[in-house]
């Protein structure tokens, strides 16, 4: 889940919640028990903070990898498929970011690919 980083693997471990990585995988693990409503409702709050936006792609995808790791050890095609559907639209979005393209836009399209 920490993806190679020992602060952020520590404060996971540490249950440190106000590590700002931990506090980005805690949105991120929200967001996507979330329906696309309240996903949608959040995007005004997020899409203020480009930083918090570019965290928050970089949660959803480490933890969407980290479950599509176990859907693979389990054969599940359906969560597989669901997973790299994740994985894609959050390596899209931190694209987009990173491209300076609106933050707003950038995660309206996000959570609608979340939701497909």
């Amino acid at each position: 889940m920490s993806g190679g980083l020992p602060g952020l693997m520590k404060a996971l471990l540490d249950e440190d919640t106000e590590h700002p990585l931990v506090q980005s995988v805690s949105r991120a693990k929200s967001l996507l028990q979330n329906d696309l409503f309240n996903r949608l409702a959040v995007v005004d709050q997020i899409s203020k903070q480009r930083a918090d936006a570019v965290q928050l792609c970089g949660a959803l995808h480490r933890i969407a990898r980290t479950a599509l790791d176990q859907a693979a050890v389990k054969g599940d095609v359906r969560r597989i498929s669901q997973w790299q559907r994740i994985i894609k639209a959050a390596t899209e979005a931190q694209t987009l970011l990173s491209a300076n393209v609106n933050t707003k836009l950038t995660l309206t399209q996000l959570m609608l690919h979340l939701s497909s």
